[in-house]
């Protein structure tokens, strides 16, 4: 007999969260061995930034995710607090000499 209330059926396993958190983990690192290895043999690349795929992007990534936050905390302030940002205007293309003295001294 089994002193378990549950019955003695089976060990701890892996859960939902377990199982999506090794799928995601499994899926990156083919997208790294894959995408490494096209790199290294198709276009013959030769340092691990060159191997790594789509490394422009993924040097973007933590800039953009930064911005969206500072815009979406921007946003919320605005809303809750009513502190927001001032639009401003763009200079024209006449007014490039904007810099440079206007006196003649």
């Amino acid at each position: 007999r089994c002193a378990c209330i549950g019955g003695c059926g089976g060990g701890a396993g892996c859960g939902p969260f377990c199982v999506t958190v090794l799928l995601v983990l499994t899926i990156g690192m083919g997208y790294l061995a894959l995408g490494m290895a096209y790199n290294k043999f198709a276009k013959g690349a030769t340092t691990i930034e060159e191997m790594l795929p789509h490394v422009a992007f993924w040097h973007a990534v933590p800039v953009r995710c930064m911005v969206c936050f500072s815009g979406a905390m921007g946003f919320i302030a605005e809303r809750l607090f009513g502190v927001g940002y001032q639009q401003v205007s763009v200079l024209d293309d006449d007014d490039d000499d904007m810099f440079e003295d206007d006196d003649d001294n």
